[in-house]
């Protein structure tokens, strides 16, 4: 099984971020959401990106990482 670092999530309307955080918390994972700057958030527990507001930015920012292997990312779902 491969050793996760990290975890990008989709953040723009994500109903449980705090659920991501706990979970990433408890497995020693660092939690990485990607939003666009239009769903700025003031509470931000984990790391964030702020990409454009464009039709989906945050998607392509995902998957650019999802495909460039020198990240150190890991992708899965989105909320």
């Amino acid at each position: 099984m491969q050793n996760i670092n990290n975890v990008l999530v989709d953040a723009d309307a994500c109903p449980v971020k705090d659920e991501i955080v706990q979970v990433g918390t408890e497995f020693h994972v660092e939690i990485v959401f990607v939003a666009s700057y239009t769903h700025r958030s003031r509470k931000q527990q984990g790391n964030w990106i702020y990409v454009d507001s464009g039709q989906d930015e945050v998607d392509l920012y995902i998957s650019t990482c999802k495909g460039n292997r020198s990240r150190d990312h890991t992708v899965y779902g989105a909320c």
